[in-house]
């Protein structure tokens, strides 16, 4: 009986031991999947590739220490996976957690460029920052901004200074290396139409394309005057007053447009009188296109502009940003004097 109880304890204590060594070997695979000679190694994802058929390519060079543990893993955590096409980068000493997040990264795409374009850029600023990360040169991108073919809802005028001014829509984007000029508008210009989509099921509108170039000056126009995003609505209610009030804008922003200010200079008294179809001083209206590529809360202030009587606004000095909103001309003077303009 005693030697029959011994069987069984250590038939019991074999089994213990491979369940310890298959747990072992488990965490081990886990932590460390791939088993290579060198540091790293380049591998390619195909349009549409899963996960599983990136293991049997690994599997079939000798890459994986065990594919059977691996998809039991994803098996039993229920994971979907959905990869990236592009080429990446794989350290040897990689975890498989962090293997799949590598996967499902566009900024680990080894062939890929991460670019990004700050909200109330202008096209020239946007030529510039592509040609820093790389892509190409800004005269190649101007060049094919001007011959660009239009979508249906910008209008084409001789006057302004990129028809497609306002329309490349400020991201964070990642671009193929190869990525052409004209190819690079297409992927900015088909974000700004998600973007312009995701603006009208937020307010419950649906625009017509002859009015989106309009909606869009006046987006533009908000992102370069307010600073602070509550306050976008208050400006774009400015906007409104002043035309219901038949007064011209006079914001400087459109001057800063033609004379190329950045914004942080005082503008003289020659520069508010240049002309030009975008300066809002001299001209009635709204300027004759975009002067800078809006982001979504600026679009979105344009449609949804404040309920106020402003009329003038003022930044204040000190103040991080902050507007200060008047009603009357003589409360504008009385700021702009107190604030040392």
């Amino acid at each position: 009986m005693k030697i029959k109880n011994r069987r069984v304890v250590n038939v019991i204590l074999a089994m213990l031991a491979i369940f310890l060594g298959i747990i072992f070997y488990y965490n081990s695979v886990i932590s460390n999947p791939l088993n290579m000679d060198g540091d790293n190694i380049e591998i390619e994802v195909l349009d549409g590739e899963s996960f599983n058929s990136v293991l049997d390519n690994l599997n079939d060079q000798g890459i994986l220490r065990s594919k059977l543990m691996i998809k039991l893993k994803l098996k039993l955590e229920k994971q979907i996976i959905i990869l990236i096409p592009g080429t990446y980068n794989l350290d040897k000493n990689v975890s498989l957690d962090e293997l799949t997040k590598k996967l499902q990264l566009q900024s680990s795409n080894i062939n890929q460029v991460k670019v990004t374009i700050p909200e109330g850029f202008t096209i020239e600023l946007i030529a510039a920052r592509l040609e820093e990360n790389g892509m190409f040169n800004k005269d190649e991108f101007i060049n094919a901004v001007k011959t660009y073919s239009l979508p249906n809802f910008v209008k084409n005028d001789e006057r302004k200074k990129y028809n497609l001014e306002g329309f490349l829509y400020p991201d964070t984007y990642f671009f193929n290396k190869d990525t052409t000029p004209d190819e690079a508008i297409k992927i900015m210009i088909t974000k700004f139409q998600e973007i312009f989509k995701k603006v009208e099921d937020r307010t419950n509108k649906v625009i017509n394309d002859s009015d989106i170039e309009t909606i869009i000056i006046k987006a533009s126009l908000i992102e370069k005057e307010a600073v602070l995003d509550e306050e976008r609505p208050l400006v774009a209610s400015v906007i409104e007053n002043r035309f219901k009030n038949n007064m011209n804008l006079a914001f400087c922003s459109s001057v800063n447009y033609v004379v190329g200010y950045d914004g942080k200079e005082l503008l003289k008294n020659s520069d508010i009188s240049v002309d030009s179809p975008y300066n809002t001083y001299i001209n009635s209206g709204l300027p004759v296109g975009p002067i800078t590529n809006p982001g979504e809360k600026s679009i979105l202030a344009a449609l949804e502009p404040a309920e106020t009587d402003y009329l003038y606004f003022l930044l204040l000095k000190g103040e991080g940003g902050k507007q200060y909103f008047s009603k009357t001309a003589e409360e504008h003077e009385r700021i702009k004097k107190e604030q040392g303009y």
